[in-house]
């Protein structure tokens, strides 16, 4: 079996809901609108959408990158969410058993999109920042290269608090 490199940050069950019906076309489709300025939309289909290739890829510094663990794992996962889901569509109730499964999947999608590991990074960059000026401001670091002060766009304040 080949590796997957297309990885679905949302799940294709999840965006089978949303699909054009009546389907043309040997796969489905869904209506795709641009946030922004213009009012584009556009029905690309489902295993094309909601997806980055290598997007939940394991990078390693000594050998090759894992592009199959976590897409397989995330993958089992889904089943089980997809199942719930499609219970809950179908009776239109929830069973206490169900509960976990729905919250992990509620809490699943909000978690793995791009935007949330935008965030994250930027938050990581913030800490790096943050603890840098800090021990700079306690004597700890000489100052750094102006071409790192650039880079980070701030001005250190001076040691001394001048």
């Amino acid at each position: 079996m080949s590796t997957p490199r297309k990885h679905h940050y949302l799940p294709q069950f999840y965006l089978e809901g949303f699909k054009i019906e009546p389907q043309t076309g040997k796969n489905p489709h869904i209506w795709q609108i641009e946030k922004g300025g213009k009012h584009m939309y556009y029905s690309p289909a489902i295993q094309d959408t909601g997806c980055i290739r290598d997007y939940h890829s394991m990078d390693f510094d000594d050998k090759e990158p894992d592009h199959k663990t976590i897409e397989t794992l995330l993958s089992n996962v889904e089943a089980e969410h997809a199942t719930v889901v499609q219970h809950l569509k179908t009776t239109k109730r929830l069973e206490t058993s169900q509960i976990t499964l729905l919250s992990a999947f509620i809490s699943l999608m909000r978690y793995r999109v791009p935007a949330f590991a935008d965030h994250i990074e930027t938050s990581l960059r913030s800490v790096v920042l943050d603890t840098f000026k800090i021990m700079y401001q306690a004597g700890n670091f000489p100052a750094p290269p102006q071409e790192l002060l650039n880079m980070w766009r701030f001005q250190v304040p001076s040691a001394t608090g001048e």
